[in-house]
């Protein structure tokens, strides 16, 4: 009778470290869906910021040379005169 039990015990045992793993397994499959749908997220509102905006305007129009007829000094001036709120 007593062997009955051990044995049971180690099976109870056995299954409890199997749906350990498992859940261990289901949190980093939920985190890493999670962490790509936040970065998915934030580039969708960094080009929505970007490109859709009028803030930027000017500056996608001097970055996009081919049209512009900007070189690579121009740039530079933009650069160098933009106040810090541009970057921040």
């Amino acid at each position: 009778m007593a062997d009955s039990i051990k044995v049971w015990i180690e099976i109870a045992q056995f299954a409890a470290y199997l749906a350990a793993g498992a859940s261990a397994v289901g949190a980093m499959c939920a985190y890493r869906r999670n962490a790509r749908l936040e970065r998915a997220k934030w580039a969708v509102s960094l080009y929505e910021k970007f490109y859709e905006g009028a803030n930027y305007k000017a500056v996608r129009d001097l970055l996009d040379c081919a049209e512009t007829g900007a070189g690579a000094e121009d740039i530079a001036r933009l650069v160098e005169a933009e106040p810090s709120g541009f970057t921040d």
